[in-house]
């Protein structure tokens, strides 16, 4: 979400983040979990590395899921 990664300047408008990618991950090799203790975490296991994510919501998580899902399938 956009309101998630925008911070606001001295006089109170808002800024968005210009932030460079870092990388990518390529799904086909991927797993996708969603945590247990957290209805609203999901991580990304790359086969070098894990990505720990959270959603805003619960239905967000799984639309999240269920997006990654279908495009690594």
């Amino acid at each position: 979400s956009m309101r998630r990664i925008s911070r606001h300047r001295r006089n109170g408008t808002p800024h968005q983040l210009r932030r460079k990618p870092f990388g990518e991950v390529h799904l086909k090799v991927s797993s996708i979990r969603e945590s247990k203790s957290d209805d609203k975490r999901f991580s990304i296991f790359t086969g070098t590395k894990r990505l720990h994510l959270r959603a805003e919501s619960r239905e967000d998580r799984y639309a999240w899921v269920e997006a990654l899902q279908a495009v690594k399938d």
